[in-house]
C-alpha cells in the first residue's frame, strides 16, 4: 500500500517512507487505507518516530469504529493541528458564577516578551558572529555571588546535573571551528571535544529535519544522574533534571533575540546515532536540544518595532 501511494514498484520493510518522498498527506492516506481495508488503528508513534512499513505494521491495533483515528490527523495534518490547538483543551471551563479576578491587560512590553519567547524555524543563511553565540552561552556559566558559585537558573539542591554541549555547523559561525564543544560552567570556557561530528537529517524526526538543516548551531542538554541521584534518588533525579533543562531552555530561548539570534526546541531525535561523539557515561542521556541561527532581517525589524513600542510606553509612564 505504501508503494502504491508513493508511485513505486516496491518499498523495503525498513525504509523510512519520508526518505522516499512521503508527506503528512501520504501518511494520513496510508493510515486511512489500512483502517478501511483491515479494520485496524494505526499508531501515531510509528508514523512519526519510526515511519517504516515494518514499524507501522508492528504498531497496528484493532479499530473499534472502523474509521481513521483522529489522533493521526492531529499528529500529521497542519490544519487539524491548528484546530486542535485552538480548542485549548488544557483550559478548564468552570461555572460562570465563580468569582473571577482579572489579570493586567496586555502591554507593549508583554508583546515584546511574547515575541522573544516565540521559536523561529527559519534563520539567516549567512555565517553568524561567534561573539553573539558566546554572549548567549555565557548566560549558563557559573559566577561567584556572596562567596558561593551561582547560575542564572535554579537546580534542585544546587546539584546542576545538566551538562551543556554546543554543536557548530562547519563554516556557519565565525571564529568557531565546526564540531562539538563542552561548556564548562565553572571555568567559563568551551572545550572542543570532537571536530568530526556532522548532524544529518537521519538523526531527526521528519517534522524537524528542515529546521535542523537550516540551523547554524545546536545546543544539547544532557542529564548526569551521578550528579543528583545520590541526593534525591533515581525517580526525583530524572524529574529534577528535566525541570532544569526546561529552565535552561527558557533562559536561552528568551535571551537569544536580543542578541540577534533565534532558538527552537527539538524534544526528541535519534541521539544514538551521534552519542559516541559526546563521550558520555552509560547512564547519561539527551534531555532536549535547541537549534538556532541568526535572525532574518524581517524578524529583526519586527522585533525592533515591538521593543521600540515597549520603550516608548515606559518613557511616557515615567514622564507622567
Amino acid at each position: 500500500m505504501a508503494a502504491e501511494l508513493l508511485g513505486l514498484p516496491s518499498v523495503g520493510p525498513d525504509t523510512d517512507l519520508y526518505d522516499l518522498g512521503a508527506t503528512w498527506d501520504t501518511m494520513i492516506r496510508l493510515a486511512a487505507g489500512l483502517t478501511a481495508r483491515y479494520g485496524v488503528r494505526v499508531s501515531v508513534d510509528a508514523l512519526i518516530d519510526n515511519p517504516t512499513p515494518r514499524a507501522i505494521a508492528d504498531g497496528l491495533a484493532p479499530s473499534h469504529c472502523g474509521e481513521l483515528s483522529r489522533d493521526v490527523r492531529i499528529a500529521l495534518d497542519p490544519r487539524v493541528q491548528q484546530r486542535f490547538r485552538e480548542a485549548r483543551i488544557a483550559e478548564r471551563r468552570l461555572h460562570p458564577e465563580l468569582t473571577r479576578v482579572a489579570l493586567d491587560p496586555v502591554t507593549p512590553a508583554e508583546r515584546a516578551a511574547l515575541s522573544d519567547a516565540a521559536a523561529p524555524r527559519e534563520f539567516d543563511k549567512g555565517p553568524l558572529p561567534g561573539a553573539l553565540l558566546n554572549s548567549l552561552l555565557t548566560l549558563t556559566a557559573s559566577a561567584e555571588l556572596s562567596g558561593r558559585a551561582c547560575r542564572r537558573y535554579p537546580s534542585a539542591g544546587g546539584c546542576y546535573p545538566v551538562q551543556i554541549y554546543l554543536y557548530v555547523r562547519h563554516r556557519r559561525v565565525l571564529d568557531l571551528a565546526g564540531g562539538l564543544y563542552y561548556l564548562n560552567p565553572g571555568e567559563r570556557i568551551l572545550v572542543h571535544v570532537d571536530e568530526d561530528l556532522r548532524i544529518t537529517a537521519d538523526t531527526q524526526r521528519p517534522p524537524n529535519r528542515s529546521l535542523v538543516a537550516r540551523a547554524a548551531f545546536g545546543i544539547f542538554l544532557v542529564s548526569t544522574p551521578a550528579a543528583i541521584a545520590p541526593l534525591w534518588g533515581e525517580r526525583l533525579a530524572t524529574r529534577f533534571s528535566v525541570l532544569e533543562a526546561g529552565h535552561i531552555s527558557q533562559l536561552l530561548i528568551t535571551s537569544a533575540p536580543a542578541r540577534g539570534l533565534g532558538l527552537a526546541q527539538v524534544g526528541s531525535m535519534e541521539f544514538a546515532l551521534v552519542r559516541r561523539h559526546f563521550h558520555l557515561e552509560p547512564r547519561q542521556d539527551l534531555l532536549v536540544s535547541l537549534w538556532g541561527g541568526a535572525l532574518r532581517t524581517a524578524d529583526l525589524v519586527r522585533r525592533e518595532s515591538l521593543v521600540g513600542a515597549s520603550s516608548d510606553t515606559r518613557s511616557s509612564h515615567k514622564e507622567s
